[in-house]
């Protein structure tokens, strides 16, 4: 796959928004990923889209993305509650990820 990034981890850049929620982002191949969350508390955020564009799709990209975001969520202490049906079909196959969990 000669020109694509094989990734292993995402590194996620945070940024906040001004309703107090933010998003976490990604470039791959000169596209941006993107999961847009909001704060229900000072310890949870909900996940409310998981973006990842059709240029760069069918590579697990997504599963990556949310992975990265359960990651974030163990470092920090926060919790998430999925809203986005992507995110909630990612924590439903992967029960390792039911510790972050609201």
């Amino acid at each position: 796959m000669a020109g694509r990034a094989e990734l292993t981890k995402l590194n996620l850049t945070d940024t906040p928004t001004p309703d107090g929620g933010g998003r976490y982002t990604t470039m791959v191949d000169g596209h941006e990923l993107l999961v847009r969350y909001g704060r229900i508390d000072e310890k949870t955020i909900r996940v409310d889209y998981v973006g990842v564009p059709i240029e760069v799709g069918g590579r697990g990209l997504g599963h990556k993305l949310v992975k990265a975001v359960v990651d974030h969520a163990r470092e920090t202490g926060i919790k998430i509650v999925p809203v986005c049906s992507f995110a909630q079909a990612q924590f439903a196959k992967n029960r390792t990820w039911h510790d972050v969990l609201a």
